[in-house]
Order: C-alpha cells, then sequence, then structure tokens
C-alpha cells in the first residue's frame, strides 16, 4: 500500500510539474477591436460565407502552432457583423510562460483543408504595431487577454488564376452543353 501512495504522489507532482498556461482571445472589447471585412471592400463578414479565425500560438513566430478555430458566424445584429461568434475564447498551451499569439482567416470547416487562407497576423492593430505576446496563466486563474488592438483584417480572396479557370471551366459547360 506505501509503494501504491508514494508511486501515485510521485505521479500527481509530476503532472503538476508540466507547465501549461492558458490566455484568452478577444476581438471586441476589453481594448481591443478588429473587425473583419470581405477583400477589398468596407463590408463586414456577414457570417453566411463560412468564414472562420484560427488561433495560432507559440514562443515565436517560427513555432506557431494552430490552437482552434472561431467561427465569423454573425448574422445580426449589424453591429456585430465582421466580428466572430463568440468574440471572446480561451486557449491553452502545453509549454511557456508567455506567448506570440497570431490569428489568421480560412474558408471552410478546418483550417488543414481550407480552399482559401488569409494572411497571417501577429502584430496588434491589424499589423501595424506591436508583437501580439501574453503571459500564459495557470489554472484556476483566469486568463490573460491578447491585446489584438483596433483594427481591420481582410477575409482570404480567391488567386485570379482559379477564377479565370473556374469561369473557363464553366463557359466550356454551357458550349458543350449548347451544342447538345
Amino acid at each position: 500500500m506505501k509503494k501504491l501512495i508514494i508511486t501515485a504522489a510521485a505521479l500527481m507532482i509530476a503532472v503538476a510539474a508540466h507547465a501549461q498556461g492558458q490566455f484568452a482571445v478577444n476581438f471586441k472589447g476589453g481594448g481591443n477591436d478588429i473587425k473583419f471585412l470581405l477583400p477589398g471592400t468596407t463590408t463586414p463578414v456577414a457570417g453566411t460565407e463560412g468564414y472562420m479565425v484560427e488561433i495560432l500560438a507559440g514562443a515565436d513566430a517560427a513555432s506557431l502552432q494552430p490552437l482552434g478555430a472561431v467561427a465569423l458566424s454573425r448574422t445580426s445584429p449589424a453591429a456585430a457583423l465582421g466580428y466572430p461568434n463568440p468574440t471572446v475564447a480561451s486557449f491553452t498551451l502545453s509549454s511557456g510562460t508567455t506567448a506570440l499569439v497570431g490569428y489568421q482567416t480560412f474558408l471552410g470547416s478546418d483550417f488543414a483543408t481550407a480552399t482559401l487562407k488569409g494572411d497571417l497576423i501577429t502584430k496588434q492593430n491589424g499589423g501595424t504595431g506591436p508583437d501580439q505576446t501574453v503571459a500564459l496563466v495557470q489554472p484556476p486563474n483566469l486568463p490573460n487577454t491578447v491585446n489584438f488592438g483596433t483594427g481591420t483584417a481582410f477575409a482570404p480572396v480567391p488567386e485570379p488564376t482559379t477564377l479565370a479557370l473556374g469561369l473557363l471551366g464553366l463557359g466550356t459547360l454551357l458550349a458543350f452543353r449548347r451544342r447538345q
């Protein structure tokens, strides 16, 4: 019985020693206001397009790892268009005391298989400020929030060649259909 207790205590200490921390992202509120717009417009993403925002974090820009996605699925009220739903989400990293946090928009249900991926943003104010770093906090303490600042981010667009090939294919299908 003593060996069992000693083994259990050693395992609990090992688990407690495993460094991990959490942080929160907030795209609207707490000094942050990052709005997502459709490419080349001032029109906010409405939520029906299928865009999502992938959150990435790591010790530096070379070690960023995807942690999860937040949907850009706001359809009302009009003031909420262009913001993720929910605007606040928490994420956990397995190691480190601070983290560089980035985000990247994509079109699809999963970042790895997304048909379109936007630019990676690791700087505040939509890419024009200092690095988006945050001190990680051990649970059960409330996580620190990443300072995204204010600005806009654009959803990705298909390459012009993709659009051109799609239109060429559609035109070919229509031409063959007319002959029959």
